[in-house]
Formats: structure tokens, sequence, C-alpha cells
């Protein structure tokens, strides 16, 4: 997990959510739900680079979805935070607004 968030934190969305993918296939309920959103998160940050609003948003929903019950920290990774978070990128998002956007996984 932290090649992961080390991936993200360095803004390489795409290879963070091919690297968790690979963690992905061998997890059970409810981690694999959880880690799912994570991915999803990853690559709805990678959506965004690209100008795809539409589909980071709706990338946005099932991450939340998957992420529903996961603890306040999960892999060293404040949940709760992260959420928040995407939800304010994915709700106040226009075309000018994600070039300001910094996010970063906090651990603990």
């Amino acid at each position: 997990m932290q090649d992961f968030i080390r991936l993200f934190n360095d803004k390489q969305y795409f290879d963070a959510h091919e690297h968790l993918e690979q963690i992905w296939i061998g997890l059970e309920e409810p981690e694999k739900s959880w880690t799912q959103g994570l991915i999803q998160i990853a690559a709805l940050m990678h959506l965004l680079e690209q100008g795809r609003f539409i589909g980071a948003t709706k990338v946005w929903a099932r991450a939340k979805a998957n992420l529903t019950g996961a603890p306040e920290i999960y892999k060293d990774i404040n949940i709760i935070n992260l959420k928040k978070t995407i939800a304010n990128i994915c709700e106040n998002l226009d075309e000018n607004s994600y070039t300001d956007v910094k996010i970063g996984l906090n651990p603990k």
C-alpha cells in the first residue's frame, strides 16, 4: 500500500491505479470493496487530469459506494478525509477549477 500512496502523492494516478489493482485481485470482502474504492479514486484523479470531468464524477459515485463502511483509517489512509476532499472536488468542479486542486493521501 505504501507504493500506492507514494505513486498517488506523486500524481502518478494511472500507475497508482494499476499497482493497487494487482493487490485487489487477491483480497476478500470487505477489503476488496474498500480497495476498489481507492483504485477508483486514483482513476478519477487520472480522468480529472485529462479534463474528463463527467467521467470522473461518475467514477466518484462508484468509489463512494465501495468505501461505504470502510474504517476511518484503512491501510494508513485517512478515508474520512479522503472522501471529504474528493466530494468537495467533484461537487465544485468546473473546467477552470481542477488545475488548482492539491490532493494527497494523508497517512494516519
